[in-house]
């Protein structure tokens, strides 16, 4: 048994967005539970898991977040084919390993076929996540990483029985690097998988609205899992604005990477205008023209 599970915040946004893609999965496949917002997105996804530990002969449980619709509805045959490993805890679509901050894009990248649909700069899709991988990145599911981006989080039985999204993480930020996290800190293993699928967002890394949340979310995490003994009497608030500079820091790359995604979503809408004029009657009709004007202005200019 499969169970997908959903959490939703807009009933109008997730009809939009999720629900096309959960009804591609076949019903014999796996039982789709939608629950509404109960407090907080961590909050709600506690009580899925909770309900679900109940299950008999459960083999997974594959979160989905409302702004996240399933492309491909071979999702749960994937999911079963990267639990297999009794050591893997946590199964994504994208996922980094040498990653432990919130800015996790840094580590190296893998994943499967995740794209973005966005509705902003006059709507397109892109690839996601090319953007910010370094160096030794691969696309291509699965790899064993140190975490992965909860737009999709498939758990093994034991992470169901084991894990839980840290409420005390008050933002909407974070809490998927921080149950992988605990993952690796219970010994287990987190990969990417093959999974396709489509998130629907604004092309905006991070909103202007959301910078200071995001930047509280990274120093909450960095101070979570920060580990060093020996430290001076005085070494907590150098660390604190240490964490604050590095969280500033990846907020303004993250910003600015906003700013790129937004370029090339243009250039890219440029770019089909101009092969649909390349591509009509009236270009290739007038190409004897425009060739003979052009030898015109090579010719005056040789002239001087």
């Amino acid at each position: 048994m499969i169970i997908i599970g959903c959490v939703v915040d807009d009933d109008k946004l997730f009809r939009e967005q999720a629900e096309p893609g959960l009804n591609r999965v076949p019903d014999a496949d796996a039982d789709v539970w939608v629950y509404s917002l109960a407090g907080t997105i961590g909050r709600t996804a506690n009580l899925i898991l909770d309900h679900a530990r109940n299950v008999p002969d459960l083999e997974a449980v594959i979160l989905v977040r409302r702004d996240t619709e399933i492309t491909d509805p071979t999702i749960c045959a994937t999911v079963r084919a990267a639990l297999a490993d009794p050591d893997v805890a946590i199964v994504g679509a994208v996922g980094a390993a040498d990653a432990r901050t919130l800015a996790w894009w840094r580590g190296a990248v893998s994943g499967g076929p995740v794209s973005v649909r966005y509705s902003d700069r006059g709507a397109g899709t892109l690839d996601s996540y090319t953007w910010g991988a370094p160096e030794g990145s691969t696309f291509a599911g699965p790899q064993r990483v140190d975490v992965v981006e909860g737009s999709v989080l498939a758990f093994s039985p034991w992470a169901v029985a084991n894990l839980r999204f840290d409420e005390s993480l008050v933002y909407d930020f974070g809490q998927d690097v921080d149950l992988c996290l605990q993952a690796g800190a219970a010994g287990r293993a987190v990969t990417t998988a093959d999974i396709g699928v489509r998130i629907h967002r604004e092309l905006d890394v991070i909103a202007d609205e959301d910078t200071a949340g995001w930047v509280e979310s990274h120093i909450l995490l960095s101070r979570k899992w920060d580990s060093g003994p020996g430290d001076r009497p005085d070494s907590d608030a150098w660390r604190q604005r240490a964490r604050r500079a590095e969280a500033e820091r990846d907020a303004a790359r993250a910003f600015a990477q906003g700013l790129f995604l937004t370029a090339d979503a243009q250039s890219a809408r440029l770019r089909e205008e101009l092969n649909a004029i390349e591509d009509s009657l009236a270009w290739h009709l007038t190409e004897p023209l425009r060739e003979v004007n052009l030898s015109r202005k090579k010719r005056r200019a040789a002239r001087g």
